[in-house]
Formats: structure tokens, sequence, C-alpha cells
């Protein structure tokens, strides 16, 4: 019997993959992640937060929009269950959970007063079709939030060209997966495209550094360690080498450099997001 068509959630390579990602992941917050969609988020809203990943964002969406429901997705069926597990442990009970992808929302029109997505469409081949669904399922007169990193305004400190050629690989091998490692900057304009109205972008950063200023900062070694796994991890290792952007000798070098970056006293780690912000009518 001939193989099922691919879908193109099929296709769909999740560029840092979800081993050291969601260590990373399960660090983010609705306080800092989502805070330029909190001002919007009033109680008794239903919210769609699609490519939860751990859940740790919805649930601060969660507490924003109680006794309203949020409904979290993703199309890792190992981050879903983390999510579920997490809001089980917290105790929160407006949140659930389910594997869906953001290209075939399995919800009714108008399902939603709110739907938010934080780094979701820049690993996607087709973020246009992902957000017409995100409009089809959020109601007239519904908020949507989406934030993406653009590494063009990636900043580093000290100076060290292993970590920056790891970046540039990092980059290539991101595009090569069909994503786009700068499409922060075009969210406000795709919003509009997909028909939202009264559209406003901002822009941020998150900053990591070994510093004690925890409420802002944090331990930049976490970052080194987080990307020195995914320097040696083989959705990495193995695509660089097939697309023939580093050879395994200078692979080999990018993990020890990050760790030993990661644990040096004057590192800094600042990477630029962009927020959009628009309205169905």
């Amino acid at each position: 019997m001939a193989d099922e068509p691919q879908t193109e959630a099929d296709r769909e390579q999740y560029t840092h993959g979800y081993g050291a990602a969601s260590q990373y992941m399960a660090t983010r917050s609705a306080g800092r992640q989502a805070a330029f969609f909190l001002p919007y988020m009033k109680a008794g809203m239903s919210l769609l937060d699609c490519g939860c990943g751990p859940g740790t964002i919805t649930l601060g969406l969660a507490e924003a929009v109680a006794p309203g429901e949020v409904v979290g997705i993703d199309i890792g069926p190992s981050e879903v269950e983390r999510a579920i597990a997490f809001a089980s442990e917290q105790g929160v009970a407006n949140a659930r959970f389910e594997v869906a992808n953001s290209y075939q929302l399995p919800f009714p029109d108008s399902a939603f007063d709110a739907v938010f997505a934080h780094t979701l469409l820049e690993h996607l081949t087709d973020p246009d079709t992902a957000l017409a669904e995100m409009h089809r399922v959020l109601r007239p007169g519904g908020v949507i939030g989406v934030r993406d990193s653009d590494l063009g305004g990636l900043v580093i400190n000290p100076h060290d060209e292993t970590i920056l050629e790891f970046f540039k690989v990092r980059e290539q091998v991101w595009r090569s997966n069909g994503g786009n490692s700068r499409l922060g900057r075009q969210l406000a304009a795709m919003l509009r495209v997909a028909g939202f109205k009264r559209v406003q972008a901002t822009a941020s950063y998150d900053i990591y550094g070994n510093y004690e200023n925890a409420e802002t900062i944090r331990e930049v070694g976490n970052i080194g360690e987080f990307f020195a796994r995914y320097a040696e991890s083989p959705q990495f290792t193995e695509r660089a080498q097939e697309q023939g952007y580093a050879d395994a000798e200078t692979i080999g070098s990018f993990a020890k450099a990050l760790r030993s970056w990661g644990n040096h006293p004057d590192s800094l780690w600042a990477s630029s997001n962009f927020e959009a912000v628009g309205w169905k009518e």
C-alpha cells in the first residue's frame, strides 16, 4: 500500500527539537514573554494558545482570564503531556491541552475571544496559513497577540568567533528546515495581510547574563548549556553537515565554546523579539 501523503504539519521541522529546548521553554512565563498581551486580557475571556509547549506561559494566561477557559495546543505529544502534568501540579482548573496543529485548528469559527502564539510562526513553512486559521477561530471583536524572535538583533558578549560561527550555522539550519529566524520584523505586516485590524507593533529583548539582577536578567549559563546541547544534537549536526554549512571539526568546537562562554563572568546574551497585537472586526 502506498504511503499516506504528507500534510503540511507532517513536513514541519522544529529546529530546536524537544530535548534541551523543552527545559528552556519551561522557564518561560506570561509575565515576561506575554507581557505585551496581558493588558488586553479580561476575566471570563476564552483564549487559545497555539504552540503552547510545556504550558508555562499558558497557565499565566489562564490566571489572567479566569474563570474563562484557556486551551493550549502543540504538535508535540510530549509537550502536551508535560503541559497537562504541569497544570495538574499547579492546580489550574481553567486550562486544558491537546495535540493539534495550527494549519487545521480543531475548533469552530469564532470560538475564542483571544488567540496567542509565542515563537511559533518563525518555525513554520507557511505561517500565513496558520494566521488565517487563527483569524477564523477568533470571534469578531477578538484580539490576537504574536511574538517571534529576530536574529538580526542578536547581541553577544564577549566577542568569540566560534560562538558567532555557531549562530551563523544555526540560522542556516533554521532556514533549511523551512523556518525564518528573522520573521519577527514582519509580524505586523503579516497580521494585516491575514485580515486583522488596528495592528500594533512593539519590540523587546530577552536578556541573559551572570549578574545579580534576577528580575530582568537570567543566568547566561543556562543559555550556554541549552545551545551546547543543541549543537551536539543529531538534528543540528547531521543537517549542518548534509547541507555543507560546516565540517565535523568546526561543529565539534561549538559545544565546548558555548559552555565556556556561558560560564564567563562577563557573558551576555540578548535576543531581539517583535510583538504584534491585532483585532478581528
